[in-house]
């Protein structure tokens, strides 16, 4: 038996049957993959339903809201279809900027815009929610190892 495992991009053991514990988590629903198709449901679901996310969070449906929210859910479907073609760290971190720029659009309009300061107060919520995600979902590599290790908070 060779002293080397072969391991996935993820640092979890390949070929190995057997139930998923803290020490290999299930392929099927790591963090990184469970965060990737979190995003995209959310953006196809602001692709096709705006109307009904806008009134469910916002209480406030208008055409410019409309658009924008369609503009964001073609962005996180095209966020979360590069991040499942390229699962590395500085895929993570780059998604993670964009949605802090994201939080701090949506902050400057709260500022600047009293009637949508509820609405972008909320939006800058979950951008920031989704930069913490993509902060902590992505693998991290260890430098000293050579390999692969979970991300923080796993």
């Amino acid at each position: 038996m060779s002293s080397q495992q072969r391991t996935d991009d993820l640092g979890r053991p390949v070929g190995q049957p057997g139930p998923a514990s803290p020490s290999r988590p299930s392929a099927n629903w790591s963090a990184p993959r469970v965060a990737v198709l979190t995003r995209a449901g959310w953006g196809l679901t602001l692709l096709l339903t705006p109307r009904l996310v806008l009134r469910v969070l916002h209480g406030r449906v208008d055409a410019p809201a409309l658009v924008v929210a369609r503009l964001l859910g073609m962005r996180h479907l095209l966020q979360a279809g590069v991040t499942a073609w390229r699962p590395s760290r500085p895929t993570y971190l780059a998604g993670a900027a964009v949605d802090t720029a994201h939080a701090l659009s949506t902050l400057g309009l709260a500022l600047a815009d009293r009637q949508r300061r509820v609405p972008a107060l909320v939006d800058t919520m979950l951008a920031a929610a989704w930069t913490a995600v993509g902060v902590w979902s992505g693998p991290v590599q260890d430098r000293s190892a050579k390999r692969r290790v979970p991300a923080v908070g796993r």
